[in-house]
């Protein structure tokens, strides 16, 4: 199982690649994503591929104690106003506290 890397690893800062064929290393990198969260002494709802050096556009979401979703070269097309203000949900492993 690979590591957490947490804030302030450089890793974190770099720009994401984008998955160009969705195959076995990237099933494998999903399970890795799996297993981290799910490992992990931090609780959180999600985790991202940087999040545990591979700088690759994928991420999980829990949607239950044993199940996910994931996703591959996301975009986001909408944000909320409420970001920055207090009022969104913290769930990722690597903003702690």
């Amino acid at each position: 199982m690979k590591k957490i890397v947490t804030v302030p690893n450089p890793v974190l800062k770099k720009e994401a690649l984008t998955v160009e064929k969705i195959d076995k290393s990237t099933k494998e990198l999903v399970d890795e994503l799996w297993s981290a969260l799910t490992h992990s002494q931090i609780e959180g709802v999600g985790i991202a591929a940087p999040q545990i050096g591979e700088l690759s556009r994928v991420f999980i979401l829990r949607e239950g104690k044993d199940d996910f979703q994931e996703y591959i070269n996301p975009e986001i097309v909408w944000f909320s106003e409420n970001i920055g203000t207090g009022k969104t949900r913290k769930g990722d492993v690597f903003l702690e506290g």
